[in-house]
């Protein structure tokens, strides 16, 4: 699971909880602001890297964005790259989303992101192995 951006608005709160309910699911949290990686269970915070560095760790793109963004880049690049979005329903990111039904529109609640999510992760653990 690929995070990009760990504030508030970015929703780096609402991927924590998520990340809570997923405990076998590693979490990567990109964010300009960390300077150092670190671990703390499965959330692994990260500095900001190339898009394909970060890409290159997705299964599933996370956008658990709280403000109206205008137009999500990191949507764009994860359908471009194949990799599956789940996403708020805020701003522009209806327009930007391929797939409607992964569209969150209760972000608080956790649970309806672990079912989209669970819905979009590769069930082959070699998949999963292979983007590690």
């Amino acid at each position: 699971m690929v995070v990009i951006g760990d504030g508030v608005l970015k929703g780096g709160d609402i991927a924590r909880r998520v990340a809570a309910c997923l405990p076998d699911t590693p979490f990567y949290l990109f964010d300009r602001a960390c300077q150092q990686a670190h671990n703390v269970g499965n959330l692994r915070f990260m500095p900001w890297q190339t898009p394909g560095q970060v890409y290159s760790r997705a299964l599933v793109t996370m956008v658990p964005s709280r403000w109206a963004e205008a137009f999500p880049r990191a949507i764009i690049e994860s359908q471009f790259l194949g990799i599956p979005v789940v996403a708020s329903a805020r701003g522009g990111i209806p327009e930007a989303i391929a797939d409607a039904s992964m569209l969150v529109d209760n972000i608080e609640d956790p649970a309806e992101w672990v079912r989209r999510i669970q819905a979009r992760m590769p069930a082959q653990p070699a998949a999963q192995a292979a983007r590690r």
